[in-house]
């Protein structure tokens, strides 16, 4: 889940959880994978951002369980011949029932362009804002629906834990 850093520091396989430490002195990302044609150390390696452990941590520390808000939007990726989305802000396919997206009538078509007031680009991007958020905050969404934009508020709530199979 969430964005990965990609580095080119020496992660030898199977000791991937140590700290990626910027020069000065920083933790800005636990080391996660490589990528490595030899089986060695040298190769591409990938680390989860500070700021996602953090939030996990936060999480586990409070509830005892990571716990993740949602918006209950679904996205697709344009088939051949299909228009393609806007280049900044995630087009929003299909509205989950019973989700937070649902109930501030969110339609599909609408184009998020701004998470309480942070620019939206790509998915990843609208993923890792929303995960960051305190549960059962009020944020607004900068949207563009049918060529008029507007502001929709919308209350972050608790994924369900069969989020990703009841969309299956």
């Amino acid at each position: 889940f969430g964005d990965l850093l990609q580095t080119n520091a020496a992660i030898n396989p199977g000791n991937s959880g140590g700290p990626l430490i910027n020069l000065r002195g920083e933790v800005v990302g636990i080391n996660a994978a490589i990528i490595s044609r030899s089986g060695g150390s040298q190769g591409i390696g990938f680390a989860i951002p500070s700021n996602t452990v953090r939030t996990a941590l936060e999480s586990l520390l409070k509830h005892g369980r990571i716990i993740r808000g949602y918006l209950g939007i679904q996205t697709r990726i344009p088939q051949p011949g299909q228009a393609t989305p806007p280049s900044d802000g995630v087009v929003v396919d299909q509205i989950v029932p019973g989700s937070p997206a649902e109930e501030a009538q969110l339609q599909k078509g609408d184009v998020i362009r701004k998470f309480d007031g942070h620019d939206v680009k790509t998915l990843p991007e609208l993923r890792t804002l929303v995960s960051q958020v305190e549960l059962n905050k009020k944020v607004n969404l900068d949207v563009v629906r049918g060529g008029k934009e507007m502001t929709v508020p919308i209350q972050i709530k608790e994924q369900p834990i069969d989020y990703q199979t009841s969309r299956a």
